[in-house]
């Protein structure tokens, strides 16, 4: 005997474990629920976590460079910038924060040529505003692109370098009073700021992201000792890099319901509860139809063999009477072609026959009871079709031959039985 082993890798095995597998996973959706916060229970597979916004403070160091707007090219201008705030996201679109800023300041005088630098650190209040919120909070987003405005207070001091220039005298032969610095200022003063920009931040942590920033901070004309056109402001720009840190998480899930899905389920299990009952039913008249078709395929059968014992007992009575007039041909199971022995006693019944014109012949047909009875019945015609031919064929007249199939289960026979009319 051939016999199959499965293993992890047989496909079979999968197949079989994936058919077995399913009721369970049916019946899990039925019977695992979850306890909602008002109370009720649905089942699991219709609730997911929803990420939604958790409000959360931060903090954010930056390093860069200033540009002042003044009389020279970009980068005589240029001086490093540090910034550093703290501060906390209210809402996917609005922050506020407060920090200081500042380190160094540098503008230009023209005659003599010459740079000069003085230092200021600024304490602001920023309102912060995330740009692709406004249209919708997503969770999975890690870029932000978000503009700042906010005040401060510009506090400057060191302006040494300012003070030197304006004690030099302009000129050839310097002699010409320097007057560029009409606004000079000494020790430390305190301007009004306002800001605004633009920056980019990229998360690369749950709580940590990195951004680039780039604004500009508005001060009064004297902010740099000199007097400008009309009075112009002072515009000091910063591009900076800079790491914000979340003190706290930055999102928080919460169990949401798919109502849909929630009602889809609970159909489908009422459904299922419903077909188990209907298919209990089912079986249960299945095996009572069994039972009952088992005592009568008892009762039948008793009787079919009660049948077959009578008709035997017939059939051994009339060999017994009158083996002369009898010819008992036996047939193969579901057959109607018979063995070549038994041509030679057909023959002799044929030879009596063509003796004697006075006889008539009877065939009687017989199957065993195995199979369908109407399959039966007509394999019992087929044979004494059978025997009725070979006779036609050799000279029995079809007016001498009375054809008579039986009912009776019993054997596969054919019985050819003469008579004088």
């Amino acid at each position: 005997m051939k016999t199959t082993i499965y293993t992890k890798h047989s496909p079979f095995a999968i197949i079989l474990l994936l058919l077995l597998a399913v009721p369970a996973i049916a019946e899990d959706r039925c019977t695992e629920m979850t306890a909602m916060p008002d109370g009720r229970q649905v089942p699991a597979e219709a609730v997911h976590d929803t990420v939604l916004f958790r409000p959360h403070w931060f903090i954010t160091p930056q390093v860069g460079v200033a540009w002042t707007v003044g009389e020279a090219s970009f980068g005589q201008l240029l001086s490093p910038a540090v910034a550093l705030s703290a501060g906390y996201q209210i809402h996917p679109v609005v922050a506020v924060q407060a920090g200081l800023s500042g380190f160094m300041a540098r503008n230009w005088q023209l005659a003599p040529q010459a740079s000069y630098r003085w230092y200021y650190i600024q304490p602001e209040v920023d309102v912060l505003l995330s740009f692709p919120n406004m249209f919708g909070y997503r969770p999975e987003r890690r870029w932000d692109l978000y503009l700042l405005a906010g005040i401060g207070a510009n506090i400057a001091f060191h302006n040494d370098d300012a003070i030197t220039l304006a004690d030099t005298p302009e000129g050839p032969h310097g002699d010409i009073p320097n007057t560029e610095f009409a606004y000079l200022w000494t020790g430390t003063q305190c301007f009004a700021a306002g800001r605004f920009g633009l920056g980019f931040s990229y998360q690369v942590h749950p709580i940590v992201s990195v951004l680039a920033e780039a604004n500009v901070t508005i001060l009064g004309d004297r902010w740099n000792s000199k007097h400008g056109l009309n009075d112009n402001i002072d515009w000091q720009n910063h591009l900076l890099l800079g790491v914000r840190v979340a003190l706290t998480d930055t999102k928080r899930t919460e169990p949401t319901v798919d109502e849909a899905l929630a009602q889809q389920i609970t159909d489908d299990c009422e459904a299922q509860r419903l077909e188990a009952e209907r298919q209990a039913r089912e079986r249960a008249e299945a095996e009572r139809l069994a039972r009952e078709k088992a005592i009568a395929d008892s009762i039948a059968e008793a009787e079919r063999l009660a049948r077959e014992k009578t008709l035997a007992e017939s059939l051994a009575e009339a060999e017994q009477r009158n083996a002369r007039d009898t010819l008992i041909l036996k047939f193969r199971f579901d057959t109607d072609v018979l063995q070549p022995w038994w041509y030679p006693r057909i023959n002799e019944f044929i030879q009596l026959l063509q003796q004697q014109p006075q006889l008539r012949v009877e065939l009687s047909g017989f199957c065993s009871p195995e199979g369908d009875p109407v399959y039966n019945q007509e394999l019992a015609n087929r044979r004494v079709r059978h025997v009725r031919n070979y006779l036609i064929k050799h000279g029995i007249e079809p007016g001498r031959i009375k054809v008579v199939v039986s009912d009776t289960h019993s054997e596969r026979i054919v019985i050819c039985s003469y008579f004088i009319q």
